[in-house]
């Protein structure tokens, strides 16, 4: 039978390389991190030349695992079958041609499902329970008590249902807060279902953020998505609630948002994503009150790396079994 050649271009310990070569002496997987980190140099900053070890490679794959897509990757893997992509997010795919191309696409989509939901509780643990004004005394060396306040009972409003959503929804009921949803599918508005004390469909978002003393954006990155978060959806929230991101930054219209903090129209927000990252020194963001920046890390991980690699583990040995594979991307949706 053919080999079937994997080109790998994601950090992957040796061990998982490994595995993946064992599970058949049809396949062949070639480590091309640092061919495909040599590229993205010279692509970036014009720094030595584009390695022409990587063409060759590329030339005879039938699987890419990737965490950098290679410039012009369907002209120079003639052959490619399947890419399986390191991250959940789809925008590092847009222009490469491979969501409008019939091959197989499969994601992490789930791997980094927990880490976030415990990131969105941590952003509402440390504001209901004033942790911002807690250290600030502490770097005060000022021992003063704040009135903190408790989740439970508090109402959580989680837009997009997928791993994430569905993570932030169970840790939630584990603090005894209300959870109400909302997604994409939703026709009308149910109780409930889903895990939700209330489901409500997309075009009742605004009363679901006029509900809600959390708001947390768990969706991904789509042309419909995009700016999905305005003026009049942050108008919609209570003067007490809490936008919380750990989605995409541009889900939210960010100039509306500092407007809205700045006049204390809500009481706060934790963004773990930001429109432009890393976050500049200029953003007005750094200086706003009441929010909690953390750099798009809720979901990496220490052991990130080997949870996606043994994601992909699965769906290669279901590839060799022509089996259905795991978190095909629907390139309709986005995702």
């Amino acid at each position: 039978m053919d080999t079937i050649k994997i080109v790998v271009t994601a950090k992957t310990d040796k061990v998982w390389l490994d595995k993946m070569a064992a599970l058949s002496p049809r396949l062949q997987v070639t480590d091309a991190t640092d061919l495909a980190r040599a590229e993205l140099r010279h692509q970036k900053f014009g720094e030595g030349a584009p390695p022409p070890d990587l063409d060759r490679l590329l030339a005879e794959a039938e699987v890419l695992y990737c965490a950098y897509v290679p410039q012009r990757v369907l002209v120079r893997a003639p052959r490619l079958r399947w890419v399986h992509t390191f991250s959940t997010g789809l925008e590092h795919l847009d222009g490469t041609g491979l969501l409008e191309s019939s091959l197989l696409v499969t994601n992490a989509r789930g791997v980094p499902a927990f880490p976030i939901a415990e990131h969105v509780a941590m952003f509402m643990l440390m504001f209901s329970k004033n942790m911002l004004t807690v250290m600030a005394n502490q770097r005060r060396k000022v021992a003063r008590r704040t009135q903190p306040s408790s989740l439970e009972g508090k109402t959580v409003g989680i837009v997009g249902l997928g791993a994430i959503g569905s993570e932030v929804s169970r840790l939630a009921r584990a603090f005894r807060m209300r959870v109400i949803g909302t997604r994409r599918s939703a026709m009308s508005r149910q109780e409930n279902v889903e895990g939700m004390d209330v489901l409500y469909p997309p075009q009742e978002l605004k009363a679901l953020m006029a509900e809600s003393d959390f708001v947390v954006l768990a969706l991904p990155l789509t042309p419909g998505t995009r700016r999905l978060i305005g003026e009049a959806e942050l108008r919609a929230m209570k003067p007490t609630a809490y936008l919380i991101n750990v989605s995409r930054g541009s889900i939210v219209d960010e100039t509306a948002l500092i407007a809205t903090l700045r006049e204390g129209r809500i009481a706060g927000a934790g963004l773990d994503v930001t429109e432009t990252e890393p976050l500049p020194p200029e953003s007005p963001l750094w200086d706003v009150p009441n929010v909690i920046l953390t750099p798009h890390e809720a979901g990496a991980t220490a052991d990130y790396n080997d949870r996606v690699a043994n994601l992909f583990l699965a769906n290669l040995k279901r590839y060799l079994e022509g089996q259905p594979l795991i978190n095909v991307v629907d390139k309709a949706k986005g995702y």
